[in-house]
């Protein structure tokens, strides 16, 4: 009893195709490739940043004369540095009004 074999084998224009990339292949692999070029890069710092670099260097110590400069913003009167002088008219107006419908509802509470 013989053995009868079947290969399925692509068209030949397929083949011709893979023996064409192939050659190509091997003509763009042999030219030298500068790596140096896809070396990722850092870009410089401009100045504000390398200033911020140094002061953050040097400590708390540093920041101090911004620290002092801002102590005049903080606590409980701090607001009034940035108060139009309308505000307190406003204040006034609204408050006085608050009063007066609270009396008015008050007068009819004990009914």
């Amino acid at each position: 009893m013989a053995i009868e074999q079947v290969q399925n084998l692509p068209q030949q224009y397929v083949t011709d195709l893979g023996v064409d990339y192939g050659k190509q292949l091997a003509g763009l692999t042999s030219i030298p490739l500068d790596t140096a070029k896809l070396a990722p890069q850092v870009a410089a710092q401009d100045a504000l940043q390398t200033q911020s670099y140094n002061l953050a260097g040097s400590g708390v110590g540093a920041y101090q004369p911004y620290l002092t400069q801002q102590a005049a913003y903080s606590g409980p009167q701090a607001y009034q540095g940035f108060t139009s002088p309308y505000q307190q008219d406003v204040i006034d107006a609204t408050m006085s009004e608050f009063d007066r419908q609270t009396q008015a509802g008050l007068t009819g509470i004990g009914q």
